[in-house]
């Protein structure tokens, strides 16, 4: 390369030779290739974010007889006869959120993401509803 030439100079970035496809081409197919962004419905109004870690290590520690997790006990509190995305709370089972108390789990409601909860084993799930500020059970439901 002469002292006179850049770089870009150098570079052939517009190939004209028919044995080169343009740069831009591979782009080209991978946007023409990408799936439409569907939407799901859900019936939830709030979200929880449950420790997974924390109820593994528990193992249970909620509910009538104390076997149940935190997650499935706030789902059987808040959801009624709903499951899944049809019921009105979301309870979700996230990995570790890096607090690891001892004896209790952690639980965070996604509209209050700066309050956090360290639920201690055997508290009632009422008082946990309570305490994240969910609205309670519809009895109709």
């Amino acid at each position: 390369m002469l002292k006179s030439q850049s770089k870009v100079d150098w570079l052939d970035l517009n190939p004209t030779s028919e044995d080169h496809p343009p740069l831009n081409f591979h782009r080209q197919n991978i946007v023409s290739s990408i799936k439409p962004i569907k939407q799901v419905r859900s019936a939830w109004q709030d979200i929880v974010l449950v420790c997974r870690k924390c109820s593994k290590r528990l193992d249970g520690g909620f509910g009538k007889k104390g076997e149940e997790s935190l997650a499935k006990s706030l789902r059987r509190s808040t959801g009624g006869r709903k499951k899944g995305r049809k019921g009105p709370i979301g309870v979700i089972e996230v990995d570790c959120l890096d607090i690891c108390p001892k004896g209790a789990v952690v639980a965070v409601r996604a509209a209050a993401p700066d309050d956090w909860a360290v639920v201690p084993a055997g508290t009632p799930v009422a008082q946990v509803i309570e305490r994240l500020g969910l609205p309670a059970r519809d009895p109709s439901a």
